[in-house]
Order: C-alpha cells, then sequence, then structure tokens
C-alpha cells in the first residue's frame, strides 16, 4: 500500500511543477481579457433579393429559417420590414422563432452600431467608471472606428421609433390578409 501511494504522490508532485512552470510564463503580458469592448456590427448595402424571396416564397419552413439566418449574416437593415412581414406570416413556429430573433438581433445590431458611432456608449462607460472612483482607460473605443466607416459610406440614420413603425404596419397588413382569409 505504501509503495502505491508513494507511486501517486511522487506523480503528483512532479505534475505540480510542470503546471507552476506553465503559469508562471504568463506573467504581466498576458491579454487583458474584457478590458475593450467588442466592435459594433456595421451595417452592410448588400443586395439581398434573393434571400427574400425564398423567405416569402419557400414551401419548406426550414428553407425560410435558413433564408432569415442568411439575412441576418448580410447585416442589412432595409430587410428588416420583409423580416417582420415574414414573422407575422409565418404559420411554422420555430421558423417563426428564427425570423424572431434574427429580427431582434438586427436591430439590436444597428442599435449598438448607432450608439457606439455617437459616442454614446463611451459616455456611458466613462460615467459609470468615475461613479465607481476607478480610473478611466485612454482608449475606450473598440478596435473598429464608426468614424472612419462613417468617412466611407454614410448609413440611413435609423431610430426605434421607425422600426417600430414598421412593425406596427406589418401587423395591421396581417390583419387585413386574416381578414381576406375569412
Amino acid at each position: 500500500m505504501g509503495g502505491v501511494m508513494g507511486a501517486v504522490g511522487g506523480a503528483t508532485l512532479g505534475m505540480q511543477a510542470g503546471a507552476n512552470v506553465f503559469s508562471s510564463n504568463l506573467g504581466q503580458t498576458r491579454p487583458e481579457i474584457g478590458k475593450q469592448r467588442i466592435a459594433a456590427r456595421v451595417p452592410s448595402d448588400m443586395a439581398f433579393p434573393l434571400w427574400v424571396k425564398r423567405l416569402r416564397e419557400d414551401k419548406s419552413a426550414e428553407q425560410r429559417a435558413k433564408a432569415a439566418r442568411e439575412l441576418q449574416e448580410l447585416n442589412n437593415p432595409s430587410v428588416l420590414p420583409d423580416l417582420a412581414e415574414a414573422y407575422f406570416a409565418e404559420q411554422h413556429e420555430p421558423a417563426r422563432q428564427v425570423i424572431e430573433g434574427v429580427i431582434r438581433m438586427m436591430y439590436l445590431n444597428l442599435r449598438y452600431w448607432e450608439l457606439d458611432r455617437t459616442g454614446e456608449i463611451d459616455a456611458e462607460v466613462r460615467r459609470r467608471l468615475e461613479a465607481r472612483g476607478k480610473a478611466i482607460a485612454p482608449q475606450l473605443r473598440s478596435t473598429t472606428t464608426a468614424a472612419a466607416v462613417d468617412a466611407k459610406r454614410s448609413t440611413q440614420e435609423s431610430s426605434a421609433e421607425e422600426l417600430a413603425k414598421i412593425l406596427r404596419d406589418a401587423e395591421i397588413n396581417r390583419a387585413k390578409r386574416q381578414q381576406k382569409r375569412r
């Protein structure tokens, strides 16, 4: 019994030395995770008619959900009305949930982009750091500067009110279609 414990104990001690070597090599030069914000996703102006057609007309609910995901990857805010219309028209619940998730993510990405571009996020981070008495980092902005992208192309100003109106209109159109079916 003593021989077995001795072998296990020796192996344990041998592993500890290696672990100490690995952790000591990290030192102060390791990256500081969480010290820099994630870059806002830049809205695109890519064309998307094929995916919108599939979203509206495909007979397979799985294909309609796939089309919604593809539209999310394109990240073009002008597709939100089409997604809202598809959401209200969708009868298959799993596909409807996918479309709803895509609408939410696209809206939140757009909102985050707008807040990053106007500097509101940086102002809020500074306000919270000052309230906690913490030092303010010299570079709070994400590595992708919104101003550089704005200089490249101007994006349309969108607001929560505009998107809410789009969703309201889609809801009204859905109600009209349902009344026609009856």
